[in-house]
């Protein structure tokens, strides 16, 4: 077993790749694209491979733990991950407390990186003990479970989480249930008369 096999079992995160949405905290999720190879061209680049979990985020030549080309950890990585200008289909990771590293990945179109913002924040809640929505439910889609909306308050960016305190203690705004058809819950951006509106975050 080589060292990365037995950090995962250690760790107990998963060794198979999946696409986003992040349903477990031990899930790891990856995509083939571009990265770019000089952030002062961004019309150089070269096809590579990302990878991310829990604690880290990677880059890769390809779809091989031995051509690793960049690397930091969640704790170091400056938030939010945004676009670049003049690149909008890449995400640009900056690590100020690694001496200032900054690499970037890129997808063929801008639309393509929302689900990878949202997998950041799901691995952000994470973090924190909260468990991402199981089957990536979106909001209102989870009318009969104890969900909550919960909007990150730096990118606006919203994802279905499983407890309301903990959410709020994130200081995203919370809605109350999700989607009740009762009208005691609540939903945020529904686009429908399903449940109440639902708290708003400090």
């Amino acid at each position: 077993m080589d060292v990365n096999a037995k950090a995962a079992k250690a760790t107990g995160i998963e060794t198979n790749e999946t696409a986003p949405p992040v349903t477990r905290c031990t899930q790891s999720i990856g995509v083939d694209g571009f990265r770019i190879n000089d952030l002062y061209n961004f019309a150089v680049r070269s096809p590579a491979h990302l990878k991310m979990n829990i604690w880290n985020v990677n880059v890769f030549e390809k779809k091989d733990a031995a051509t690793l080309v960049a690397s930091s950890d969640w704790t170091n990585i400056d938030m939010p991950v945004g676009n670049i200008t003049g690149a909008p289909e890449c995400m640009l990771f900056k690590a100020s407390a690694e001496n200032d590293k900054q690499f970037a990945f890129c997808l063929s179109q801008e639309s393509d990186l929302d689900q990878w913002y949202d997998a950041i924040l799901a691995y952000t809640l994470c973090r924190q003990g909260v468990v991402p929505a199981k089957g990536g439910k979106k909001p209102c889609q989870a009318a009969d479970q104890n969900l909550v909306n919960y909007t990150d308050p730096l990118t606006g960016r919203i994802i279905t989480v499983s407890d309301q305190s903990l959410a709020a203690t994130l200081g995203g705004g919370g809605a109350g249930g999700a989607g009740s058809t009762t009208g005691t819950g609540g939903c945020i951006n529904c686009g429908n008369s399903q449940g109440g509106q639902g708290g708003q975050g400090r």
